[in-house]
């Protein structure tokens, strides 16, 4: 008969767990750092960037998108209400989303009710690039037409 050695086994055993247990942490740590990364990277992370240039340092948002879609800063579209009388559209590209009170430009829709936008003063005066729902907003085309255009100037 062969005889084990209890001692030999205890060994492996202590070292298999201790292998286990550093595999798992590692894993751990992957799949954490994954998970950053695909956060930090996508659709739902929000970008800062930078004051929209001719604008005033507060209530800018309806400058900074005139800036977005014309380039450049236009007057008579500071005020939010005046991006209403555009042409109603889809969502889209440079589309805008306006209210009383707030606009942001489009970049793309994330899902029906979703867009990643440029939202100048979106909070804390700081503009940013990132995912907003266009619930409450009416979408409108402010390059639809150069009679709206005209109205703009």
């Amino acid at each position: 008969m062969i005889r084990t050695n209890h001692t030999s086994e205890l060994f492996w055993n202590q070292q298999d767990k201790s292998r286990t247990r550093r595999v798992a942490i590692v894993l751990a740590f992957v799949i954490a750092l994954f998970t950053y990364l695909s956060w930090s990277s996508g659709a739902a992370a929000a970008t800062i960037i930078p004051h929209p240039p001719g604008c005033p340092a507060s209530r800018f948002c309806a400058c900074g998108a005139s800036v977005k879609v014309f380039g450049k800063a236009i007057r008579s579209l500071w005020p939010s209400t005046a991006w209403l009388r555009f042409p109603r559209t889809s969502p889209g590209h440079l589309k805008v989303a306006a209210r009383p009170g707030h606009v942001f430009v489009i970049d793309y829709m994330i899902d029906a009710r979703t867009a990643m936008a440029w939202d100048y003063n979106s909070g804390g005066r700081k503009s940013r690039y990132h995912a907003r729902s266009i619930a409450g907003y009416r979408i409108v085309d402010p390059r639809a037409t150069r009679v709206a255009m005209a109205g703009a100037r």
